[in-house]
């Protein structure tokens, strides 16, 4: 109860007196009401006190990276931080417990003109421990508020820090890999380290979950989402087939497709992709979202023709997939053109001619189906046709 003892006992007296009096007199009913309005300035005071220990700081501390901020926290307390990011990047905010068995809540937002809108929260990052953690991408000088609270209102000793998240993410190199073990609703990030830039494949292999695989290229304004997948390395496992650049930040992140957590090994390995002659044709399988590189010689002053056809169409069979395909260049490792359609049916079709002799790397997949088998071949054509 949130009233004062005294105020308890004076009720309880006036109860007494209620249940033995013969009458009910003008006196007593003043006695009741001050006894009660007594008891609402008790309830307001203390809710007050309680709502005031929780109301974040108006003049938040400031938090430098790299630097550890210590403080303490009352009952029901809450203290607010103000992060102002030197650039954009992924950035680790770790809040800490020392000594006894606090448990801290971490919360992040950013100030915006339309007020303070939340961005994450957090509560016991890994297992066996209830120190918290957020990973975000910030960006430079905006404002950012951090929370800090105890998850059951109770007194005790913390710390803040913010970090780059590239100082303390793993980091997976071509020929290794990584044992990823994820908390339910939990995430993992890891950056890459490339001696070289190529056509790679990546992917996560589940002991246990549904994995989902995404990939961000960092550049002058900020992350952005590369390439996606799921199911893509024969379900339940995730694979990118995806062109890297030598000179571009890349990092991974590995999640699982319900939140519930899981087991999970990342990998990475530089692919050698086979080559296509012109007059030559291939044919393989693809799995729904999976992708197939190949790598074809182009000689300056001809017409070539690509074409990726879906193998089991025939007269009766209209639908049996969608191919599509992409051409990167194999040294600059730049996308030059996707390719959906323009063929027979869904297949896929393109005429080009190259002013010098390159090299390219086509990549093929299919969408809307559950996998089949496709054809892929070059042929030179009339220069007419180009």
């Amino acid at each position: 109860m949130l009233w004062t003892v005294g105020t308890a006992i004076a009720f309880a007296s006036l109860a007494a007196t209620l249940l033995t009096s013969t009458y009910f007199n003008r006196e007593f009913e003043a006695k009741v009401s001050e006894a009660y309005f007594q008891y609402q300035r008790d309830f307001q005071k203390e809710a007050e006190s309680v709502e005031q220990a929780r109301r974040p700081s108006q003049e938040p501390l400031e938090v430098r990276l790299g630097e550890d901020q210590a403080f303490s926290l009352g009952r029901g307390e809450e203290l607010s931080f103000l992060f102002v990011p030197p650039s954009d990047a992924v950035y680790r905010i770790d809040l800490r417990a020392h000594g006894g068995d606090a448990d801290p809540v971490l919360a992040l937002a950013q100030e915006t003109d339309n007020g303070t809108v939340e961005v994450s929260r957090n509560d016991d990052h890994a297992l066996l421990s209830r120190d918290s953690r957020i990973e975000a991408t910030l960006f430079a000088n905006r404002k950012y508020r951090l929370s800090a609270a105890e998850l059951a209102g109770s007194a005790g000793n913390f710390s803040l820090s913010v970090t780059e998240a590239s100082e303390a993410t793993q980091l997976l190199e071509p020929g290794t890999s990584l044992k990823i073990n994820l908390l339910p609703e939990a995430s993992e990030e890891v950056g890459l380290r490339l001696d070289e830039g190529g056509l790679y494949r990546i992917d996560l292999v589940a002991t246990r979950g549904d994995p989902v695989l995404y990939l961000y290229s960092r550049g002058s304004s900020g992350p952005r989402l590369q390439a996606r997948d799921d199911d893509g390395g024969g379900r339940p496992n995730s694979q990118l087939v995806e062109h890297l650049r030598l000179n571009t930040n890349y990092t991974l992140r590995v999640s699982e497709f319900l939140d519930n957590g899981g087991q999970f090994t990342l990998s990475i390995e530089l692919i050698k992709p086979p080559s296509v002659e012109p007059g030559q044709a291939r044919t393989f399988t693809l799995r729904s979202s999976e992708k197939r590189a190949f790598r074809v010689e182009f000689e300056p002053g001809v017409c070539y023709q690509i074409d990726l056809q879906a193998f089991d169409r025939d007269e009766e069979t209209v639908w049996a997939g969608d191919p599509f395909f992409s051409l990167f260049d194999s040294v600059t490792q730049e996308e030059i053109v996707i390719v959906d359609d323009g063929g027979e049916n869904l297949d896929s079709r393109h005429r080009l001619r190259m002013e010098s002799e390159r090299t390219f790397h086509i990549v093929a997949s299919q969408v809307g189906s559950e996998g089949g088998r496709f054809r892929l071949s070059v042929e030179t054509v009339d220069p007419g046709a180009c």
